[in-house]
Formats: C-alpha cells, structure tokens, sequence
C-alpha cells in the first residue's frame, strides 16, 4: 500500500487527484439537474453519467480510493450492460446521489466504504454479477 502522505510529490499528486473529484462532482451535479429536468432517462444523459462514471472507475483505486473503484466499476458495467435503460428515472437519481455521496467523501481524502453498503448499490452489484455470469447464448 502507497503511503501518499510520506513522499511530497505522491501527496501533490493525491491532491490534485481528489480535485479532479470535486471537478466531476460538479459534472454530476449537472447530470442530477438534467435528470430532475428531464423526468426520464434520456440516452444523452445516461451517456454523459457513464463517461463519468467511467474515468472515475479507471482511476480512483491508483490513487487510494478502491471502494470508489468497486462502486464506479460496478455503475460502468451497469451501464455496458444496458441495464440502466430499464431503471426507473427515480432510481437512476437516486444512483447518481449515491455517486455524489461517494464523491463527496472521497473528495474530503477518505475513501467512500460506506456507499458500499448501500441497499441501491447491492442491488447493482447482484444485477451486474448475474448478468456477467450468465450463459452466452
């Protein structure tokens, strides 16, 4: 395990890392103000949560964050799957609150272990893990 704060220039990388965060945090709050405009799932806004969902998913575990990485990864195949076109507009807002609350912590340097716990996240995680079991046909 990385000991970021030891080593100046690993800290100064960290930081810039958890900035980057808030950045995308206020992406997604553009995201959540699109959802709660819209009032359904629209392909345009389920692309843009993906992309950041994605770059968060490929990133944050180098940088300390591995329930952040477990979250996001789940979320991006979530959305690779298509799955996330059968979730209800109410439940896709409340899985970019829960990335927010994830961000929100990670954006304070602590990594976000207890969105992990989270019922909606369980839920995806299940629906995930099952479709990627799930025999080719």
């Amino acid at each position: 395990m990385i000991d970021w704060d030891s080593d100046p220039e690993l800290k100064k990388l960290k930081e810039d890392y958890v900035n980057s965060l808030r950045q995308r945090r206020e992406v997604l709050a553009g995201i959540v103000n699109q959802l709660k405009a819209e009032s359904k799932n629209t392909p345009e806004i389920r692309e843009s949560f993906q992309f950041v969902v994605h770059k968060i998913a490929g990133t944050a575990e180098s940088y300390g964050f591995p329930a952040l990485t477990e979250l996001t990864s789940a979320l991006d195949d979530y959305f690779d799957l298509s799955a996330v076109a059968e979730l209800q507009h109410t439940d896709l807002v409340n899985v970019a609150s829960m990335v927010d609350k994830a961000l929100e912590i990670a954006s304070n340097g602590e990594d976000p272990v207890v969105v992990l716990n989270d019922n909606l996240f369980q839920k995806i995680s299940v629906a995930v893990e099952r479709a990627l079991s799930a025999p080719k046909t």
